[in-house]
């Protein structure tokens, strides 16, 4: 097992406070102020939270084992962890959408679900070639352009609708999503090899220059230009992302992924310790603010009902209170760990 790498933490901890400011700023944010050229700048950054997420779920697993796994004992806690995920995303599901939109809703398929399968999934072809891997993720994203359900006719309605991306109830279909963790896998793979041969600046440069030419490529599709209503975000494309928005992302997340690898390499920014902090606890902080700023705040009759001013210090006082629940309640958040496994 290689040894926790804070500039993997520091970016999944970029992804988390992409996340907070995008929920809580859909769930407060007055209907008018959410139709506005600030909220559709936001809406659209937005969208490289789950590669991100995704795309270290592959790097995580392929650094648990220092690399590729080869013997299947290894594998049975990785895959226990992933089946152990995905039935939280549906005790997630109980606990914070049936309770204000009704008891259907145990069945949908969100980005926990998504990470746990992915975890199964990857953690099995962990054993098979890189380039097999990348293969697939390149396949299932090309896939996921032209697949429809009546392609998907003979399976079970809900396993094709996963599968697909009916939405309700897949919002996180497997194609393409699962494509950023396949890789993620190769990602973390070509970083370990690297490493252990000392060539890690010719790995940046590898790396940076993929992601400039796929930001390139997926900028020419103008993915920022996707129409979308924003009283129903639920039903926008995270169900079916262009090419070009697959694209985009992908580079913005090799990008991103280069440039703080470099930055860690060459010193340790104390500055970035709370985003390290927050990757670190992703899972328990995605629980958390979903209880509190959706379920609870649905409940107290705050939902859509502020301006851009007050939701930013709202946003600024969520972040500090997360920062203090992390560093003044540890031995909570080691029995989620602990439970999880």
């Amino acid at each position: 097992m290689v040894k926790r790498l804070p500039f993997v933490d520091a970016l999944r901890g970029s992804a988390v406070a992409g996340m907070l400011v995008i929920h809580l700023s859909e769930w407060w944010l007055a209907p008018a102020v959410r139709r506005t050229g600030t909220f559709a700048t936001l809406y659209f950054l937005s969208k490289l939270v789950a590669p991100i997420f995704l795309t270290l779920v592959g790097v995580a697993l392929v650094l648990r084992f220092g690399g590729r796994s080869r013997r299947w004992a290894d594998l049975r806690p990785v895959l226990l962890r992933g089946l152990k995920i995905l039935a939280l995303g549906y005790a997630f599901n109980l606990a914070v959408w049936v309770p204000i939109w009704g008891l259907e809703e145990i069945v949908n398929w969100d980005v926990l679900q998504l990470i746990g399968l992915s975890i199964v999934v990857c953690g099995l072809l962990l054993r098979t070639p890189w380039w097999v891997r990348l293969a697939l993720a390149l396949g299932m994203s090309g896939l996921s352009a032209v697949l429809t359900v009546r392609h998907l006719s003979l399976l079970p309605t809900y396993l094709a609708d996963i599968i697909h991306g009916r939405t309700p109830p897949a919002y996180f279909p497997i194609a393409p999503w699962m494509a950023y963790a396949l890789g993620g896998t190769v990602l973390g793979e070509v970083y370990l090899r690297a490493r252990q041969a000392g060539w890690l600046s010719r790995f940046t440069a590898l790396v940076a220059s993929l992601g400039a030419g796929l930001l390139v490529v997926g900028a020419l599709g103008r993915p920022w230009t996707v129409r979308f209503d924003p009283d129903e975000l639920w039903l926008a494309e995270f169900s079916h992302p262009s090419l070009a928005q697959l694209a985009f992302a992908s580079g913005a997340v090799l990008l991103l992924f280069a440039g703080l690898q470099v930055l860690y390499q060459r010193r340790k920014p104390s500055w970035l310790g709370p985003l390290v902090a927050m990757g670190r606890e992703a899972l328990v902080i995605y629980v958390l603010h979903h209880l509190v700023g959706y379920t609870l705040f649905h409940f107290l009759g705050w939902h859509d009902r502020f301006g851009f001013p007050a939701v930013t210090l709202m946003l600024l006082s969520s972040f500090a209170v997360i920062y203090v629940i992390l560093r003044a309640l540890p031995v909570p958040v080691r029995v989620v760990h602990r439970a999880l496994g």
